[in-house]
């Protein structure tokens, strides 16, 4: 239950279910997280028997496996694992290989409805589908598969098992269909659910900004990686100071672009006004006393902070992906533009002088 929007969203969810009408167990592969302690408690919480096993003999190469099984004596399991893997290489298909390495991890307890919730992601799809018992079986999909490293032939594989694909935005759905189109009629687009009192309520419970700065205020909150593109903000905030306006820019998060970001911080010279915060359990204070949100991602499904920012009827500019028209087209306050520091800086710009002069 890190901090990241997948488990933000699974939280969201929980929080619009009746403890009366369900009985849930969230089964984690780490019971551990930032956000862990904010499952409900009613909710049971149960980490996976046997996880460091599981990805031992799920990630570890063959040429590693078959010689270890050899020499503990377990030469059936070597020769499966080793055959297994020829097909793959033959047929780009790992569904064979990762019902055989599951297969004595069965899960004891059975259920109704089994999710496998972070998708795509194949360890948990195929542990879903060949370790828990259900009636039901729904892969939630949050990432355009069109921007992400994507098996077709294993998640064809995998996926013709379930009963349901739930894909977060309407772009998402699309782009899933394209690749796999034997699975639309299966294939919905399910909107992550926000909850706006949760929200707001969690905005009171502590103190935002505390530096005393009076200009404008711009924040960006999400992990700190690639995909989520933060690391055109230097140069943004170069080209603002250039033209003289007065602001800072937060970021809120922590991940591997981390150590990049504070070079182009540096390179741009901006030290004054960028500002990395890390990551936050609970932002919602400095969404609430934020001036203008700002979202820079390569790709996306559903943007989960760009739908928490509109909780907060903030000012948002966002770079154009799957699921930003969505949820900005038609509402005032917002731009989707080319992710370019020369357009990005002429959208926040247009926005300070619309909102705040």
């Amino acid at each position: 239950m890190a901090l990241g929007g997948t488990e933000k969203s699974l939280l969201s969810l929980l929080d619009t279910l009746s403890k009366d009408e369900y009985d849930i167990t969230i089964l984690l592969f780490k019971k551990e997280g930032a956000l862990l302690d904010q499952i409900p408690e009613w909710v049971k919480v149960v980490e996976v028997p046997d996880y460091e096993l599981i990805t031992y003999d799920f990630n570890e190469s063959p040429f590693k496996l078959t010689p270890k099984y050899i020499k503990q004596g377990r030469l059936i399991r070597a020769f499966n694992i080793f055959f297994r893997h020829i097909v793959f290489r033959v047929t780009k298909n790992r569904y064979s290989y990762y019902k055989y390495v599951l297969n004595d991890f069965r899960y004891s307890e059975s259920f109704d409805v089994a999710i496998s919730y972070l998708g795509p992601y194949d360890l948990l799809t195929a542990y879903v589908l060949f370790c828990i018992n259900a009636k039901e079986k729904i892969q939630w999909i949050h990432f355009d598969v069109s921007k992400y490293v994507f098996s077709k032939n294993t998640s064809r594989s995998l996926y013709k098992k379930y009963d349901k694909i739930n894909v977060v935005s309407e772009g998402a759905r699309n782009s899933l269909v394209s690749v796999l189109p034997e699975y639309k009629i299966k294939t919905y687009y399910v909107k992550n659910k926000i909850s706006e009192k949760l929200l707001k309520e969690m905005a009171t419970r502590e103190n935002g900004f505390e530096d005393g700065f009076a200009g404008i205020r711009i924040i960006t909150v999400g992990r700190l990686s690639e995909e989520k593109g933060q690391d055109i903000i230097p140069e943004i905030a170069y080209l603002l100071k250039r033209k003289g306006y007065c602001f800072k820019w937060y970021i809120i998060g922590e991940g591997p672009l981390l150590q990049i970001l504070k070079d182009e911080i540096q390179k741009y010279e901006v030290e004054e006004s960028v500002i990395l915060t890390g990551a936050k359990k609970n932002p919602y204070p400095f969404y609430k006393e934020a001036d203008i949100y700002v979202q820079t991602s390569v790709h996306e499904g559903f943007c989960l902070t760009i739908a928490e920012a509109k909780v907060f009827d903030l000012p948002i500019i966002s770079t154009e992906f799957e699921g930003a028209h969505e949820q900005l087209d038609g509402r005032d306050k917002s731009y989707i533009v080319k992710r370019e520091a020369k357009e990005i800086t002429e959208a926040i710009e247009k926005t300070i002088k619309k909102e705040y002069q």
